[in-house]
């Protein structure tokens, strides 16, 4: 599945539990999904300052090991939408990540979910997911 797939499935998921009229489920939704990380999360000696989305207010690492991105965080919904963007980028093509930018995930409608330091942090990792080598 492509990046621009996934960011489609992510906004249609995401849709389609907004539209039950509870609120928070969304949210409880990207909370589950910041609970995967833990499967694979970002391993303890890459959480560095480098490696830190410092826009955001809980601890966010994010990084590339063994040619896979991971991150690590210990917010529920930073972690959430960490997960989301782990995702996204670990299955897309190295065109594409050089394509992508921030408002590539403006059709997700995740941000609308983001307070201004989410969004800033959100926005941050994108950028850093992009540099990762």
């Amino acid at each position: 599945m492509s990046m621009k797939e996934r960011i489609a499935h992510y906004k249609e998921e995401l849709e389609l539990i907004g539209s039950m009229g509870d609120e928070t489920a969304v949210y409880t939704h990207v909370i589950d999904l910041g609970k995967k990380l833990k499967d694979n999360e970002l391993s303890e000696n890459k959480r560095t300052e480098q490696n830190r989305v410092s826009y955001c207010q809980f601890k966010l690492h994010v990084d590339k090991e063994n040619d896979q991105y991971k991150a690590y965080s210990d917010g529920m919904i930073s972690a959430g939408y960490a997960a989301i963007l782990v995702d996204c980028f670990n299955n897309a093509t190295p065109e594409e990540i050089a394509e992508v930018t921030t408002e590539t995930f403006t059709e997700m409608g995740l941000r609308s979910l983001l307070s201004m330091n989410r969004a800033n942090g959100f926005n941050q990792m994108v950028e850093m997911m992009k540099a990762c080598k």
